[in-house]
């Protein structure tokens, strides 16, 4: 049987310092055997990805929510987070996977990437959709990224992947830049930010919504506002929040059992954490596993 484990595309040699990898939708679906576990069953990644649909109609899971796609459209996947694939007949497209210090490569070639919302999946939909006069100019630049990639040895290889990668971040920021309307949500982004990264790394040791606000020098009230107005939810339901996004991260993506779960996300006995679970989820860790593994 096979197991389920972080889906690592990124396979380059340690000392290589080309950290990306493109591959056709098409071909993955029918290479898929070759992995050693099922793409179609729910799988951790540890990098950055972006899928361009260029034919065909069909779903992606990102967290466990359903994102159905068309020709056009664009799927950003943060590392750390679950997806899954639904292979269909007549899809087809590119899987562009790159590591988190490519990524922060390209964002240092232009100071307008220097906050790009495309991989914040807390305050946007991780899908956008161009327009059909633009279609073609975005599967263009994938497909002269595809091209570079298959090069060996190419001069300038990496330079040129950087640039055609960071034109295609900016004109998907621009079309996800475009969606936005509330000014309070720009302004305090930087302030959300740096609460979900302290709560991403400090969530096993406390939920305590004021010790996070003492780190970020604000207050609870004004940590608290900025949630309501960025997320629509309290600090401490942003905290429950990802804690229970986690624990399902690790069911549905690992053989852990609930007691290592619960040690990793935070709790001193294993009942806490169930009881915590099915709080929030009306399902036992056990339970939500066998129904949606």
């Amino acid at each position: 049987m096979k197991k389920n484990q972080p889906l690592n595309i990124i396979n380059n040699p340690k000392d290589s310092e080309i950290k990306f990898e493109i591959t056709g939708l098409k071909k993955l679906a029918e290479i898929q055997s070759e992995f050693s576990f099922n793409l179609q069953n729910p799988h951790r990644i540890n990098h950055h990805s972006i899928i361009v649909i260029t034919t065909g109609i069909g779903s992606h899971y990102i967290d466990f929510v359903k994102h159905d796609f068309t020709r056009g459209s664009l799927l950003f996947i943060a590392a750390e987070q679950v997806q899954t694939f639904d292979f269909k007949p007549g899809n087809d497209g590119f899987v562009i996977s790159f590591t988190e210090s490519f990524l922060t490569s390209v964002i240092k070639r232009t100071e307008s990437l220097s906050q790009t919302w495309l991989y914040n999946y807390h305050l946007q939909r991780p899908k956008i959709q161009v327009k059909a006069a633009e279609q073609d100019h975005f599967f263009d630049i994938s497909e002269k990224m595809y091209q570079e990639y298959q090069i060996k040895d190419g001069f300038a290889k990496n330079e040129i992947i950087q640039s055609l990668l960071n034109l295609l971040l900016l004109k998907s920021e621009r079309i996800k830049r475009a969606e936005f309307s509330d000014p309070f949500k720009i302004d305090y982004s930087d302030i959300f930010f740096n609460y979900k990264n302290l709560c991403e790394n400090k969530y096993p040791e406390t939920r305590n919504v004021k010790y996070y606000a003492e780190q970020l020098n604000i207050s609870y009230k004004h940590l608290n506002n900025i949630c309501k107005q960025c997320i629509k939810k309290t600090a401490k339901q942003f905290i429950d929040d990802y804690i229970i996004l986690e624990s399902k991260r690790y069911l549905l993506s690992t053989n852990k059992t609930v007691k290592e779960i619960s040690e990793k996300t935070g709790f001193d006995e294993a009942t806490n954490f169930v009881k915590y679970f099915k709080k929030h989820t009306r399902f036992s860790p056990e339970k939500f596993r066998k129904k949606y593994s």
